[in-house]
């Protein structure tokens, strides 16, 4: 995910900002959710 662009879709009740990465891998879509803090990312 290092270098992607990703919108965030919920910020929680701690100030984290949560993303989500989908991808087609062969048996289906997979996914991935996080939480950032504001220091461990940049706003484009």
């Amino acid at each position: 995910m290092v270098g992607e662009t990703f919108e965030v879709y919920e910020i929680d009740e701690y100030g984290s900002a949560w993303m989500e990465k989908v991808w087609t891998q062969p048996g289906g879509l997979r996914t991935h959710s996080l939480a950032l803090a504001s220091h461990e990312m940049e706003v484009v």
